[in-house]
């Protein structure tokens, strides 16, 4: 194979040995998850413009595929011969998507079509199998909210939790600690979109106790576990008072374990109906302790949850899976896409983007679950790997036709 400047290093695979890998993915994201219908229904605010929406939409989805993280670079990267031939645009005199291009389509881009196929992702994947948590035997279909900040926008976030760990939605809001008017609006319109019960379970923390999100869940028929280590909390000191002589109560279920997988010594508390202060319906308290061998940390928290059909030791497992949102959603999805970056100062610009960005990361996960290597033998790739490998195929096909 002829050397390209533009291949990643370390991957100089001859073109016989691994499948056309990026012709595999449009063949995936166009078949199984109908990303070509979906682009051409994607709008923007301009009067007849030369780069279309679809077109904005398809640089996008590829900036988070071959891992641009930043507009310039992905203007840098739509100029070269590869990419316009790749979106049919290889005359001359065809305009190239650039960098502020990109940005007056994403100040009016209409979000509803956005938000239309991140749920048919979302649905498609779960009639996969993908969007599913394994709680110590039980599967439950589950999702975190979470705030974090983008750059120069703090924005609330919906992750399902699953194989697939998808991001569904954002809404911004004014700074740390404001998200929960935010987040009602959010799952408000989550719940009209995706429908009531679209999850089993939200997984939260100590923010999202009050009583107006944890009742805005139960009306929608979806159960609520928050993970706090506040003490202050009545429902708290009333379980704790409980847990502290449960050798006299048949009703508190207490265990002690090892941990292998996270290295640790536990002993919790649980029991049931335990009433939270103006929440509608009552709730199962678990008090969990940790040593961890191999380091010096002690944890201590409590989870409180509306679904009092779990064990103590699924919502101690639950408690832990709350954090998926930040390890799995946040910090990967930086690492991809450089989300901390200041890409825009325009609200309506920052949720656009966000939103293709979601589709494009949506894609690439579920993408990575796929058997990528058919006949080889199974080796774990990063994410980084794989946009390596795609980047490289995408030159072999249509840098290769200069």
């Amino acid at each position: 194979m002829k050397h390209n400047p533009y291949f990643p290093r370390g991957l100089a695979y001859e073109r016989e040995e691994m499948e056309n890998l990026i012709n595999r993915f449009f063949t995936f994201a166009n078949g199984l998850y109908t990303m070509y219908a979906a682009k051409s229904n994607m709008k923007d605010g301009r009067k007849s413009p030369q780069i279309t929406p679809s077109v904005i939409f398809h640089s996008l989805i590829l900036m988070v595929l071959f891992k641009k993280r930043s507009l310039l670079k992905l203007d840098q990267f739509m100029r070269l011969d590869a990419a316009k031939r790749f979106l049919g645009r290889s005359k001359p005199q065809a305009v190239a998507v650039s960098d502020t291009t990109i940005a007056r389509s994403l100040s009016t881009y209409f979000l509803t079509p956005l938000r239309r196929y991140l749920k048919s992702v979302y649905i498609r994947a779960i009639h996969n199998g993908k969007c599913k948590i394994d709680i110590c035997g039980r599967k439950l279909k589950a999702a975190c909210v979470d705030g974090s900040m983008f750059g120069g926008f703090y924005g609330c976030v919906l992750q399902s939790l699953g194989e697939a760990n998808l991001l569904l939605d954002i809404e911004t809001t004014t700074g740390k600690g404001k998200e929960l008017p935010t987040t009602r609006t959010m799952l408000e319109r989550v719940f009209h979109d995706y429908g009531d019960g679209f999850v089993g379970l939200f997984l939260l923390d100590a923010l999202y106790k009050d009583k107006k999100t944890i009742n805005l869940i139960l009306s929608h028929q979806s159960h609520v576990l928050i993970k706090t280590q506040e003490t202050r909390l009545c429902i708290i000191k009333d379980a704790d008072g409980l847990f502290t002589h449960w050798e006299d109560d048949p009703g508190v279920e207490h265990m002690e374990g090892l941990d292998v997988n996270r290295m640790c010594q536990y002993e919790l508390w649980s029991c049931g109906s335990f009433q939270h202060t103006g929440v509608d319906k009552t709730m199962k308290v678990a008090h969990v302790k940790e040593d961890y061998i191999k380091e010096d940390r002690h944890e201590d928290f409590w989870v409180l949850c509306t679904d009092e059909s779990l064990s103590g030791l699924q919502l101690r497992e639950l408690g832990h899976t709350r954090w998926r949102i930040e390890n799995n959603g946040f910090k990967q999805f930086d690492e991809q896409t450089n989300c901390d970056h200041v890409y825009t100062h325009d609200a309506h610009t920052f949720v656009a983007l966000m939103l293709m960005l979601f589709i494009g990361w949506n894609l690439l996960l579920l993408f990575s679950l796929e058997d990528v290597r058919k006949g080889y033998e199974y080796v774990k790739w990063t994410l980084d790997f794989l946009s390596g490998l795609l980047l490289m195929w995408f030159y072999i096909e249509y840098h290769a036709l200069s």
